[in-house]
């Protein structure tokens, strides 16, 4: 098919510097001003001839994409001959569109470059886990967001660790990203090198110069205030728990929630147990069951997730620590408190004609949004007054309780789901020795908080 002719930027020159003089008068420009100026009205000038041009048969633009809009990640769209092409920037799609309506090669990048290398990555990890819409998204986000043209277009068998090195200390000075980022940047890396490590014939790549990177002298340039925050930046202090727990037994009597507030249960159970928002959620009634010593426990073995994409909610059976793969989950005890609310959840739930298979659960038995039980946290916390400091604090408060009644780092750390302890998650039954020692922690605790709420009453 025949190409439609593109002018050439050549065409541009003269005339807008004319009209760039007549609108600027007398004033003084540098040479890269004006060499700005003049770039910036080319593009724009070769974007408006390349939207007339790039039409179907019947003079329909043809629809280009954002990433938002394409699965893989990038800007996209599809040329009369069918050709689909692909770019991280709008602007690179156009440069791609203005060579090939002028009869050039569409494979303008070099497909041993590190960026071509990361589509095909990308795509790869995309075909094996098509279940994992969040991480998949993520991975696109990251690469957009810290990796650069240099590094895109760089030959990926000239990158080393000291060429990486460097580009994570600069990228790092001019961003200063969180250390959570930084470790995102690495997974880009990550995934990139492994796949030409197993393409290793093709791109000539014989090991990952990412793994030998010295974060320590990346680390100076980091933002890491999220590591090294105090005890009050993260977590409630038990006058303000009970200030949030007042709060919302206020509010379950209010008549627009018909006697069945689920977040007051969702709150005092989350503050019991200490797992992750998503994983509360998640739970369902046939996760109550008990240890082999007759103790009530429950499994934590699943979360819910979010697509992001199409704005859907997904249960999948395994958490966060276990990374796509269910290694049985975990089990933490049920203190007398937690029974009874549970016992109490039950009555309403039965009592209101409620039947779902999810703990937590509307009025009309629908499965609970995570992010709407925090945004409903941090609602109470703005009308008593407080600092919201997020659902986790719950979760930091149940870890602490255990630190503080002297269980050891793994058995604490198996209790919430925390640190490299795979090997402790493989046991049928849990132990009774960490659920025991967990137990008492949090009754010491309860009983702490019972006499605070006597004291002020």
């Amino acid at each position: 098919m025949a190409r439609a002719s593109i002018i050439k930027p050549t065409e541009y020159c003269s005339g807008n510097v004319v009209s760039l003089h007549s609108v600027l008068g007398n004033d003084i420009l540098i040479d890269a001003d004006i060499a700005n100026l003049i770039n910036n009205a080319m593009r724009k000038n070769i974007e408006k001839r390349i939207d007339q041009v790039h039409v179907t048969k019947n003079g329909t633009p043809r629809k280009i994409l954002s990433p938002s809009e394409n699965r893989r990640g990038f800007w996209s769209t599809c040329t009369p001959d069918r050709k689909e092409i692909f770019a991280s920037t709008k602007e690179e799609l156009y440069r791609k569109l203005y060579d090939y309506y002028n009869g050039r090669s569409i494979g303008l990048i070099n497909p041993n470059s590190f960026g071509e290398v990361w589509k095909k990555a990308h795509e790869h990890y995309n075909l094996r886990h098509p279940d994992k819409e969040k991480t998949i998204q993520c991975h696109a986000y990251d690469f957009r967001r810290f990796i650069n043209a240099e590094l895109r277009n760089k030959d990926i068998d000239t990158i080393d660790t000291d060429y990486l090195e460097l580009y994570a200390i600069n990228m790092c000075k001019s961003m200063t990203p969180t250390v959570k980022a930084y470790k995102s940047f690495k997974g880009v890396l990550y995934l990139t090198f492994r796949y030409a490590l197993r393409h290793s014939k093709e791109y000539g790549v014989t090991f990952n110069p990412a793994e030998y990177i010295d974060d320590s002298v990346v680390y100076p340039y980091l933002n890491q205030s999220l590591s090294s925050r105090d005890a009050e930046d993260v977590m409630h202090s038990p006058e303000e728990i009970t200030a949030i727990f007042a709060e919302s037994e206020k509010r379950s009597k209010q008549n627009q929630f018909h006697g069945y507030y689920i977040y007051e249960f969702m709150m005092k159970i989350h503050d019991e147990i200490g797992c992750r928002p998503g994983e509360l959620v998640a739970l369902k009634w046939k996760d109550v069951t008990t240890d082999i010593e007759g103790n009530p426990i429950i499994h934590i073995h699943a979360q819910q997730i979010d697509m992001r994409k199409n704005g859907e909610i997904k249960y999948v059976q395994y958490t966060k620590n276990e990374r796509g793969i269910s290694k049985g989950g975990r089990y933490f005890p049920i203190t007398d408190n937690m029974n009874n609310l549970l016992d109490r959840l039950k009555k309403v739930q039965a009592e209101k004609g409620i039947v779902s298979e999810f703990i937590f659960c509307d009025i009309n038995g629908k499965w609970i949004n995570v992010k709407q039980y925090s945004r409903t946290l941090k609602s109470i916390c703005d009308t008593i007054g407080i600092k919201s400091k997020g659902s986790y604090a719950f979760r930091r408060d149940v870890n602490c309780a255990m630190y503080e009644s002297g269980m050891t780092d793994i058995l604490r750390g198996r209790a919430i789901g925390n640190g490299p302890l795979t090997n402790l998650v493989h046991y049928v039954h849990p132990k009774s020795e960490y659920t025991e020692q967990a137990r008492q922690a949090l009754t010491a605790r309860n009983q702490k908080r019972s006499e605070l709420v006597r004291t002020i009453g």
